[in-house]
This record gives C-alpha cells, structure tokens and sequence, in this order.
C-alpha cells in the first residue's frame, strides 16, 4: 500500500508569521513573560526586604494583571510599595526602568514621598538598597503623617 502524501501549506513563512493568529500567540506569549517577570521581581523584593526587617519584615508581592510589569508591595502596618514600567515609549536603557511610589490611604492628599525609579534588571539586592536609601526614609514619615490623618477622621 503507498502512502499518500498530504498536501503541503503553500503559505510563505512571512505571511503565516503576521495572521491574526500568529500575533495574538505573540502577544501573549509577551504578556505571559512581563507576567513571570513582576512576579520574579516581586518576590525577590519582598524576600530581600524581609531578610533586611525592614519594618519588621512581612512583606509580600502582588502581581497587577495588566500588560506590563506592575508589582505591589504590601507590609502588614499598612505601607505599600508599587512600582511600575512606565517608560515603554522610551528608548534604551530608559526603558528598562520602573518607578517605585509609596502607597497612602485613599482619603489623604497631604505631602507624599517622591517617586523614584529602579533599573529593571538590577538586582533584588540594589533595588532594596536603592529603596531603602532614596525612598523609605520621606515615605515613613509622610505614611505616619498620612496614618494619623485618617485617625483624626475616623
């Protein structure tokens, strides 16, 4: 018995490469790699924290289910750390940074620590030194202050 051979796909590889198909694959294949880098930057961060005892340590990591890197920091006292890609319109080394901000309760619009940012693919280490150095310092005063503001209103 002869076996027959199916038809090959004709297609070019260039045009099969650019379906609807094909690009969504890719995005998600890119949004599946943004995803797997949050999380491994949240949970290094937060395991380099609590190996600090920065506030007595606690801390732990959320990933943000959105198309690029978004990591929350979050302590047990109420602090909370984001920090996020904003640059991607950027252009080189620029673009591979992430802006970390201190998180207050919703109601406070006082005096807010000022946001800094920290080179992507530094590592855990130098991102917490960074952090620990330049960010916690004016963002533990500004979150007491902010803390006994909402006291006040309750």
């Amino acid at each position: 018995m002869t076996a027959v051979a199916e038809p090959q796909d004709q297609t070019p590889v260039m045009a099969r490469s650019w379906t609807p198909q094909a690009r969504a694959e890719r995005f998600e294949a890119a949004q599946r790699e943004r995803h797997e880098l949050a999380d491994r930057i949240g949970r290094t961060l937060a395991a380099e924290l609590n190996d600090r005892q920065v506030e007595g340590g606690g801390w732990h990591h959320q990933v943000a289910p959105v198309n690029f890197v978004s990591v929350l920091l979050e302590h047990p006292s109420g602090m909370s750390l984001s920090l996020v890609h904003e640059g991607s319109y950027r252009k080189g080394a620029a673009d591979r940074r992430l802006t970390v901000r201190g998180g207050y309760p919703s109601e406070y619009c006082g005096w807010r620590a000022e946001p800094m940012t920290v080179g992507i693919d530094t590592s855990a280490t130098s991102k917490a030194r960074q952090i620990i150095r330049r960010l916690l310092p004016s963002y533990q005063r500004t979150f007491v202050a902010a803390r006994t503001m909402q006291q006040r209103v309750q």
